[in-house]
């Protein structure tokens, strides 16, 4: 993954999270996803990588004791250089 950049205000509008990792895990089952990897942004907070059958998320969590995102952490996959990926930037 190359990386990417949020803007403030589309990471903090209408965002979801859940209180603990139990209902992460059964939340992103539930939508055919598993976790593909955590990782730790620059600033310290653990973001976690789900991935299902074309479709991912991605959760942060500044401290552990909730996990959040929204519709800006959530999308589709695609194949790189795939017609989706040249869509994107049109």
């Amino acid at each position: 993954m190359c990386g990417f950049l949020l803007w403030p205000t589309a990471l903090s509008a209408n965002l979801v999270c859940l209180k603990d990792w139990e209902n992460l895990l059964k939340s992103t089952k539930e939508q055919g996803e598993v976790i593909k990897f955590i990782g730790v942004n620059g600033v310290g907070h653990a973001v976690y990588f789900f991935e299902g059958r074309g479709t991912f998320t991605l959760f942060f969590s500044p401290d552990g004791s909730s996990f959040c995102t929204n519709a800006a952490l959530m999308g589709s996959t695609v194949k790189p250089y795939g017609k989706e990926l040249e869509n994107a930037f049109k």
